[in-house]
């Protein structure tokens, strides 16, 4: 009954889910949908926390390569907290590097650019997309910045 059991609880699925799915982003229905499971039961404890979604949105494009998924949840963690830059850089890493989408990524990194346009990780992703596009000039202008 202690005041905290809830979140405490919410966080231990978030990591549940978050390290099995930490150690293999290769394509795995089974591990997928046991790392979705403790999302879910996470949610269900702390519904108003972005982490969950942002990690469904991984699962779903590497485990379970349902990038419409990926992107419905990661738009899930945006809508929760609009100023966070993680989860448009990580769909826009998503769609970069695993579904060659580099167009569409960008329009996710200039949303965050929006947001904050100096941060260091922000950067990395933009260098990353370039170098997927095989943009190098571009590329090594990012991650210079970052550095």
């Amino acid at each position: 009954h202690h005041y905290m059991y809830k979140v405490l609880s919410a966080r231990k699925h978030f990591f549940n889910g978050y390290l099995l799915a930490l150690y293999n982003e290769n394509p795995d229905q089974d591990l997928g949908h046991r790392s979705i499971e403790q999302f879910q039961k996470a949610l269900q404890l702390q519904p108003d926390s972005p982490l969950a979604y942002w990690q469904m949105s991984s699962v779903y494009a590497f485990n379970l390569l349902k990038l419409d998924s990926a992107e419905y949840y990661a738009q899930k963690a945006i809508e929760m907290n609009p100023y966070w830059t993680l989860p448009y850089t990580n769909i826009a890493f998503i769609l970069s590097e695993k579904y060659k989408q580099y167009d569409r990524a960008k329009a996710y990194l200039e949303q965050a650019s929006s947001i904050d346009s100096s941060s260091a990780s922000l950067c990395n992703a933009w260098g990353l997309n370039h170098n997927n596009a095989k943009e190098y000039a571009q590329a090594e202008q990012q991650l210079q910045k970052a550095i």
